[in-house]
């Protein structure tokens, strides 16, 4: 028993000596770790790093045609590293809540963000992508902004359609300081508001059901006429007008052309074609119910218009008498004392004629000219002057080229004209054997009139008699 109370007590000892070296051990590594409390050793604290946030803005103002006056960025550089940039365009006048603004998209490109160094220089490093609906990304660029007086700025290249190849360049610029609070404080501080000209009448675009489209002509006090498509303006004109008893004598110039107008009591309506560049041309049936608020201005504009043209070695004349009548003739049998051929015609809104001869020749030689002038299809390319449509068949569609020199050409799909598309504006090379090579003036940039070319460029076709061609495989 005695024995077993001294194992214990040796036991208890070496125990309590281990308990003081541990003890010891801890105050000794404790001096040598800063920040290692030997009282509480688990309640150091990491250190913080601050989380910065930047925006920054920038513009892009150009004609842009169908896209409008140019856009409006905005993009924050977000603290927990995301980067967004938004685009808006101020020249819809649309000022909605940005949720539901079809002009502003919110997430144009996104990506990422961090502090960098670029050849030793700080500055930020600023990556951005258009993100597809399928995952993928398109337009990825990555930029740097530098500080300078505390403003960064740097060059975006940014797609003007989102998936298409065609970019322009805008600098965008800012610093930490958040100048717009929201999308919408962006919105509202960008939007435009439009106002209408000062006018005392106006002619209304209409569809062929007679429903209203975008498209309007504020007629002026002092007779000037000025073309809108929707907030767009695109051509000016004037207006004459006289009154003699019940006639009424109305007369439209566009752009210093002469353009037919149809008077129908009070009613009067003419067409105008809007380029809106890339070859897309929209055509706008404009109609005034009520001339008769227009005061008499200036002489009224002659009805009859002769308009020339050449097929081959050939000069040919159309001369408009009325709104369905005219005249077609060969100009070098005028030159022989045949006065041509009394014909009515129809009109479509690209300016090509359809003629009907009001009497059939029976004398042989006058069948054998007009047989060489029915087959020819003429197109209203200008003042006074006309030009011939070649047409050809690929597939299931027809195709036709204008010829309006030696060097330029308009290239349709004669499906689409017939929707009010006049086709692309190319130029072209002949061939001794009538083959053309076109080159298109302009690549389209609305992707509906992509998808057109894209299957009509492709087509190589050849000249042929009587205003045909043929494709050349």
């Amino acid at each position: 028993m005695k024995l077993r109370k001294i194992f214990t007590s040796v036991i208890a000892g070496v125990l309590a000596v281990g308990m003081m070296a541990m003890a010891a051990s801890c105050e000794l590594i404790s001096g040598f770790l800063p920040g290692l409390d030997s009282a509480n050793s688990s309640s150091s604290t990491p250190e913080q790093v601050e989380k910065k946030s930047y925006q920054l803005t920038g513009e892009y103002k150009e004609n842009l045609a169908a896209l409008g006056g140019g856009f409006d960025f905005l993009l924050n550089l977000n603290d927990d590293g995301s980067a967004v940039l938004a685009r808006y365009n101020p020249f819809s006048y649309n000022g909605d809540d940005a949720a539901t603004n079809r002009a502003y998209d919110a997430e144009y490109m996104k990506g990422t963000w961090k502090a960098a160094k670029k050849d030793g220089v700080d500055c930020l490093q600023i990556k951005l992508a258009v993100h597809n609906e399928d995952g993928t990304t398109t337009n990825d660029v990555t930029a740097y902004a530098y500080d300078v007086a505390g403003v960064y700025s740097f060059e975006l290249n940014f797609p003007l359609v989102v998936g298409m190849s065609f970019t322009r360049t805008c600098t965008l610029s800012g610093g930490e300081s958040k100048v717009y609070a929201d999308a919408n404080a962006f919105i509202q501080a960008k939007k435009l508001t439009f106002q209408a000209p000062a006018s005392i009448a106006r002619f209304e675009s209409v569809n062929e059901e007679g429903e209203k489209t975008n498209g309007t002509v504020y007629v002026q006090e002092d007779g000037t006429l000025l073309a809108y498509s929707g907030y767009t303006h695109f051509a000016t004109g004037a207006y004459t007008k006289s009154t003699e008893g019940e006639t009424v004598n109305f007369g439209i110039t566009m752009e210093g052309k002469e353009v037919e107008v149809t008077v129908e009591g009070n009613k009067a309506s003419f067409s105008c074609v809007y380029s809106m560049g890339g070859g897309y041309d929209i055509t706008y049936n404009f109609v005034c119910e009520d001339i008769s608020v227009l005061p008499d201005l200036g002489a009224a504009a002659s009805t009859e218009v002769k308009y020339l043209g050449s097929y081959g070695e050939g000069n040919y004349s159309i001369t408009i008498l009325s709104e369905t009548e005219c005249k077609y003739a060969n100009e070098a049998y005028v030159s022989m004392g045949l006065t041509g051929f009394e014909c009515t015609y129809t009109k479509d809104a690209n300016g090509t004629l359809t003629l009907t001869v009001k009497e059939e020749p029976t004398n042989p030689m006058l069948q054998g000219v007009w047989a060489g002038m029915q087959a020819l299809t003429w197109t209203i390319t200008g003042e006074n002057t006309m030009a011939v449509k070649y047409f050809g068949t690929s597939g299931d569609a027809t195709y036709s080229i204008t010829i309006l020199s030696d060097t330029e050409c308009k290239y349709a799909n004669e499906a689409y004209v017939s929707m009010g598309l006049s086709g692309f504006e190319c130029t072209y090379v002949k061939a001794e054997d009538g083959t053309l090579t076109l080159t298109v003036k302009e690549e389209p940039t609305n992707p509906m009139l992509q998808g057109i070319w894209a299957g009509m460029k492709d087509i190589t076709w050849k000249l042929g008699a009587g205003a045909t061609m043929t494709t050349v495989e």
